[in-house]
């Protein structure tokens, strides 16, 4: 049976795509100065990237009058050296086929996480816009105790559409959408203490709770291929990109000194680009997102300077529907 081509050309056109978004978002990248009011940003960002890199796609084959659905759990840690996100990943996908080979999609996904980690000693200068900070900044400072959590939740609504191949196992698949998310982050503070310049000694506390809201437009395409008789394997690639980017909150408290501000330089909602590889157990609906394990620590710390770490996990079960490999 003759093979369907390796590379489709809308694949390619979703790869050039990805390649200028991660163009653009690596000029921004670049400007940034990886001091404590970055790498606070940097990290709340993760944790979107983290669910970005793993949605829950359906997978089956796209019939008329079909349903599938899929359901997974997760956990994921991610971390700078000063602090990190530790928590839980909960989502679902559920698919309807209106036609052959095209499908209406919706998703939903909660995760939380928890702001942790030991503190330390970096540069400090609160990103704050149009508010004149009465103390003497930018300086060093001792950071300890940060706190905090970290939710992100999102409903999404798209299509599937699976391309004609003569190898119907070897299709590919390709989803677009928009998700609308809401990203929040309560008691996100830590304790500071200043150790150099006019006040040093001084003691404080920088907040940088705040709640943002997207609309996410997405384009995923995967293409699934038989690994021996019980298994099959699904490399993917997405593309994310959050309206609008907004900027990022912070609150800043001191003796004499009690201040919210938005902090114009560091707007939260980058453009995202992953990639992913999920081995699935044809029987069971079984899966796991390898790809997503092994590719997010690097591609985060790409992103977002200052990430160092970053384990992700998720376990996935398809329906019934959805574990089927078409032979037709």
């Amino acid at each position: 049976m003759r093979r369907s081509p390796r590379f489709h050309p809308l694949f390619r056109t979703g790869i050039r795509i990805a390649v200028a978004v991660l163009a653009t978002s690596t000029g921004v990248r670049a400007a940034d100065n990886e001091d404590f009011g970055y790498l606070a940003e940097h990290l709340l960002e993760s944790g979107a990237d983290v669910r970005y890199a793993g949605l829950p796609w359906t997978a089956g084959p796209l019939e008329r009058g079909r349903w599938q659905y899929v359901v997974q759990a997760g956990y994921s840690e991610t971390g700078n050296a000063l602090m990190d996100l530790r928590g839980a990943m909960l989502g679902a996908g559920l698919a309807y086929g209106v036609r052959d080979r095209w499908a209406i999609e919706g998703l939903a996904f909660s995760d939380r996480f928890d702001v942790g980690g030991d503190g330390g000693h970096d540069d400090f200068q609160p990103l704050v816009a149009d508010v004149q900070v009465p103390l003497d900044l930018p300086q060093e400072a001792d950071f300890s105790g940060p706190g905090g959590r970290v939710e992100h939740r999102g409903v999404g609504l798209g299509v599937l559409v699976q391309l004609r191949s003569a190898d119907p196992r070897r299709a590919w698949t390709l989803h677009a959408g928009v998700l609308w998310e809401q990203l929040e982050a309560s008691d996100f503070a830590t304790r500071f203490v200043l150790t150099t310049g006019a006040d040093a000694g001084v003691a404080g506390v920088v907040d940088h709770s705040g709640k943002y809201g997207f609309a996410t437009p997405y384009v995923m395409a995967e293409t699934r291929r038989p690994l021996g008789k019980r298994f099959d394997w699904s490399p993917r690639a997405v593309v994310m990109k959050p309206l609008p980017r907004q900027s990022f909150d912070v609150a800043l408290s001191a003796p004499g000194v009690d201040l919210r501000s938005t902090s114009r330089p560091t707007p939260v909602g980058d453009a995202f680009v992953g990639f992913g590889l999920e081995i699935r157990h044809l029987s069971s609906g079984l899966a796991a997102d390898l790809g997503t394990t092994l590719t997010f620590p690097f591609i985060e710390s790409f992103y977002h300077s200052g990430i160092d770490r970053g384990l992700t996990f998720q376990l996935v079960w398809h329906s019934r529907a959805g574990r089927r490999t078409e032979t037709r």
